[in-house]
């Protein structure tokens, strides 16, 4: 996708409804041991702690650059905590999926050789992300803030 089609923004406070919902939905969705759950109780206590994460943490959206509202995607993350960069979430439209925006984000967040990962579901693939880092981790507590 050429560049001009998208861009790449900073969060704004106008974005974190639709940024929570597409999380909650999705893990919702993907994950096999949080629907275990009941789901109100997730949707409570989960949309909690993505605020949280969203609150001492970095986001980035890719939005329509005629439309900056428009949003695509986003990545949250932290960079070089220690020794590793930390990826909250992900999310691309599945019509903006394969076309290398997600690659446009890696590049502009990788700052260490380790990643660490706070989320993951049934299609999350960590071995893709070896591309980009040396090793690639699960850490469930780094929704809690640990480092």
């Amino acid at each position: 996708m050429p560049e001009d089609r998208f861009i790449i923004r900073d969060f704004k406070e106008t974005d974190r409804g639709y940024i929570c919902s597409c999380i909650l939905n999705g893990i919702w969705a993907l994950d096999s041991a949080t629907r275990r759950n009941n789901k109100d109780s997730f949707l409570v206590g989960h949309n909690i702690i993505i605020n949280s994460i969203l609150s001492r943490s970095k986001c980035l959206v890719v939005a329509d650059p005629l439309e900056p509202k428009l949003i695509y995607g986003f990545i949250i993350f932290e960079q070089g905590k220690g020794n590793f960069d930390i990826l909250h979430y992900a999310y691309l439209r599945k019509d903006f999926r394969k076309l290398g925006l997600l690659k446009s984000l890696v590049s502009v967040i990788k700052t260490k050789d380790y990643l660490s990962i706070s989320h993951i579901n049934d299609e999350i693939k960590p071995a893709r992300l070896k591309e980009y880092w040396n090793k690639v981790i699960y850490d469930g507590y780094l929704l809690m803030g640990k480092t």
